[in-house]
């Protein structure tokens, strides 16, 4: 009711996302921003959804992949946007190994 507005997700990644949520199923959900920033962050070099799920998957425990994913996620769409980032905005800016300062 609260990521959707009680409608049912458009996507399969959404809906992906919410049935892992509603059952508590833990994994890394690789949308087009969790790609985009994990590749820009460094967490992996593999363009493969199914590679970079199991890339960042070994970088955390088993309990922060769903919500390590909504952040990136939730960044992804307000701050880190893919052609227009909002560096001024971003809290890891200064961390950010990415040399793109679009």
């Amino acid at each position: 009711m609260d990521y959707y507005a009680g409608k049912v997700p458009a996507t399969m990644e959404e809906l992906i996302k919410l049935l892992g949520a509603a059952f508590d199923i833990p994994g890394v959900v690789v949308d087009t921003h969790v790609k985009r920033l994990s590749l820009k962050l460094g967490l992996t070099e593999n363009q493969n959804p199914d590679k970079i799920e199991k890339d960042i998957e070994k970088l955390l425990p088993e309990d922060r992949w769903r919500r390590f994913s909504d952040i990136l996620i939730y960044h992804g769409r307000a701050v880190c946007k893919a052609r227009k980032p909002d560096h001024a905005r971003c809290p890891v800016f200064k961390l950010c190994p990415s040399t793109d300062i679009s």
